[in-house]
């Protein structure tokens, strides 16, 4: 599902309202993760040199090493781990 929105989102122009509404990088960043978890290779047709990522306006602008801590963050917290993660994610909503 990842790849199949990741194909047509990434030939979408940049929105005005920025990346409020946009989810490119996160959506590259969970299949990322994805891929290293299942030992899977989704991902790098998306990344390689000329690819999607790179030809879309609105990569320059995304960190997806930022997205790669978030994704990973937020399954660790999920499954009940590394508590130092659970009380900032659960600091930051008060």
């Amino acid at each position: 599902m990842l790849a199949r929105y990741l194909d047509h989102a990434l030939t979408l122009p940049v929105e005005r309202e920025g990346y409020e509404t946009q989810c490119q990088g996160a959506a590259l960043a969970t299949l990322v993760y994805l891929d290293e978890q299942l030992s899977t290779m989704y991902a790098q047709r998306f990344l390689g040199e000329g690819g999607p990522w790179e030809c879309w306006p609105g990569s320059a602008d995304d960190d997806l090493a930022s997205y790669a801590e978030g994704i990973r963050d937020a399954v660790v917290f999920a499954a009940g781990g590394n508590p130092g993660i659970r009380r900032r994610h659960k600091s930051g909503r008060d």
